[in-house]
């Protein structure tokens, strides 16, 4: 979630936490903007998960962790379990953090 918002990773969870709450929607209702080739994505916290932006956006986060878990996979790395490698769990718990999110703005 932080990455592609624009906010360091490498911040200690609470402070990125606090960062995400602080994440607007963009006046002109676009789901991101691109600054020097990245996305930086701008979910609308305060709307439902599956507005049309948000949605966008948890597709961005289940694809990404499910590319990223690929690629180590290749490497013979893994940060999923085997019994949880599948696009419904990564799904579920990629919503679960969205409402979490959601509560605290």
């Amino acid at each position: 979630f932080a990455d592609l918002c624009g906010i360091d990773s490498a911040l200690s969870r609470g402070k990125r936490a606090k960062l995400l709450c602080a994440v607007k929607p963009l006046e002109n209702g676009e789901a991101l903007t691109r600054i020097d080739g990245s996305e930086i994505w701008h979910p609308n916290w305060m709307g439902k998960i599956d507005d049309d932006v948000n949605a966008r956006f948890v597709k961005a986060i289940i694809d990404r962790t499910w590319d990223n878990e690929e690629n180590l996979r290749t490497q013979g790395k893994s940060e999923i379990d085997n019994d949880d490698y599948k696009k419904d769990v990564i799904t579920e718990c990629t919503k679960g953090y969205w409402r979490n999110i959601h509560k605290q703005v």
